[in-house]
């Protein structure tokens, strides 16, 4: 009807381009034209039947109409930013939605200054692709700074990166050379600005010999007195500069999880290596990972040859291999209702279970679980009756078609867990058993025949890493069948 022009009326015009379409789908779809053609609103609009847009590119707004009677949307490099542009000023949350998912998937280090500019400009993005933005750029640090990206950031977003607790460097050295590097992409524009970043590097943490050596060597220093004060007084530490020029930034951990398929034992942290079950051979994979160092906090589970990543900060993604098992790539998925932040994660049946988990802070445990059918994803997370208990760093596992939360850490005691609690699905309800014998958070969990172990993890003064393990005799239910307990040393 669009196309032809039937029942239109209304036509939006962008530069030298005209849209037919019809006031109630527009309305229906976007607050915007809500707002333009509601009488109450007093839009000169609402009573037109031109309406001439200002500032958009006929591109974006062709996809976004097109959106509105089709329900599709292909989003890609080209029109990306038009795309935005338009969904942006309309209010059209699906299609934000879509452009987040483009730029989760396609984030990486040679464009992730860029990104994360346009997501901290526009309420439009979600806080949690906030957050996976700004760590993504801390703990890539050292890879971004050599791609010609940082070199047209403003000097406001590059000081802000320096100045963070959080950012991942070997040493400081490199954010000074990051520095230097962005100096002298244009030395007559950006000189002045050199005091400024250099306040934003941890002065004090570099060595005696490449102040002298480099920073006093270096042209745009040696023709700033600013500079070379602040320089002599780092080198005679003076009392009068900020004392965070001394200290250490804070390093992340390097997080790695082990995880079985049918054919194979993955390893997976910075990098993803392989071993082969059938020829006893490991292999270090070349993946392409725009996501790898967020594969921490979460919880992994294989399905198939199809490794599910849960919760933290990479949500909820899925490594998938092509049918020669030669070629893996990381996919998203839909996202979860509300963080999992070391959450337990196990697979019963096609779902995914998620259970449990804090929030970012690791401030407060929660008792959500969620499940997703990953025969039909695209039906996204579903809820789940709640645990009895909050907890996060415990173990999820599935025996006899039940799911087991085990153990845990619990925010308002401050202390581990050892209670037990059971899942049935059939009856949608959760039901506490006999407790660990030793309360733990964060431990290695698994099921071999029938019998649940529990290893490892940390005990009640958060410090003893405890690793023993021991087995337990099955024993005679009610029913005459055999039952299994969880154990633990």
């Amino acid at each position: 009807m669009r196309v032809s022009g039937e029942g239109c009326d209304v036509t939006l015009k962008v530069t030298d381009q005209s849209f037919p379409g019809h006031k109630l789908v527009l309305a229906a779809n976007s607050t915007y034209f809500r707002a333009m053609f509601g009488l109450r609103e007093g839009f000169v609009e609402s009573s037109k039947n031109d309406v001439v847009l200002h500032d958009l590119d006929p591109k974006g707004v062709n996809a976004v109409i097109s959106y509105f009677y089709n329900s599709k949307i292909e989003i890609n490099a080209d029109n990306f930013e038009a795309v935005f542009a338009v969904a942006n000023m309309w209010d059209v949350k699906f299609v934000l939605t879509a452009c987040e998912n483009y730029l989760r998937v396609h984030l990486s280090a040679s464009n992730c200054l860029g990104f994360q500019i346009l997501v901290h400009q526009s309420s439009a993005f979600s806080e949690n692709f906030r957050t996976l933005l700004d760590d993504f750029v801390n703990k890539n640090f050292m890879v971004i700074c050599q791609h010609e990206e940082m070199l047209i950031i403003p000097v406001e977003h590059l000081e802000k990166i320096l100045k963070g607790d959080e950012l991942c460097v070997k040493s400081e050295e490199i954010v000074c050379q990051a520095v230097l590097r962005w100096l002298r992409h244009d030395v007559t524009g950006r000189k002045q600005n050199a005091a400024r970043l250099l306040l934003a590097v941890r002065l004090g943490l570099l060595s005696d010999s490449f102040i002298t050596l480099v920073l006093f060597q270096n042209d745009v220093i040696q023709c700033s007195d600013e500079c070379k004060n602040l320089l002599r007084q780092v080198l005679h530490h003076s009392e009068s500069l900020p004392a965070y020029l001394w200290q250490a930034r804070h390093l992340s951990a390097l997080y790695l999880f082990a995880v079985c398929t049918k054919n194979f034992i993955y390893i997976i942290g910075e990098r993803v290596m392989r071993y082969s079950i059938a020829t006893k051979e490991w292999q270090d994979l070349n993946v392409e990972m725009p996501l790898r160092n967020y594969i921490i906090h979460c919880g992994l589970v294989a399905h198939g040859e199809t490794i599910y990543a849960i919760g933290g900060l990479c949500n909820a993604i899925k490594l998938s291999s092509d049918v020669t098992q030669q070629s893996l790539t990381w996919e998203g998925l839909p996202q979860t209702v509300v963080d999992h932040y070391r959450p337990g994660v196990c697979l019963l049946g096609d779902n995914v279970f998620v259970v449990g988990g804090c929030d970012r802070a690791h401030s407060d445990a929660h008792t959500v679980v969620e499940q997703l059918d990953i025969s039909d994803p695209h039906a996204g997370w579903a809820g789940v009756v709640s645990l009895t208990t909050p907890r996060w760093g415990l173990g999820a596992v599935v025996l006899n078609k039940k799911i087991f939360a085990v153990g845990g850490f619990d925010t308002d005691n401050r202390a581990p867990i050892g209670t037990v609690e059971v899942y049935s699905p059939r009856n949608d309800t959760w039901t506490q058993i006999k407790p660990l014998n030793r309360a733990r958070r964060r431990f290695g969990i698994a099921e071999v025949d029938g019998t649940i172990f529990v290893a490892g993890g940390f005990s009640e003064d958060s410090s003893t890493n405890s690793t023993s393990l021991k087995t337990t005799n099955s024993e005679k239910s009610s029913t005459g069948t055999q039952s299994k307990s969880v154990i633990a040393a």
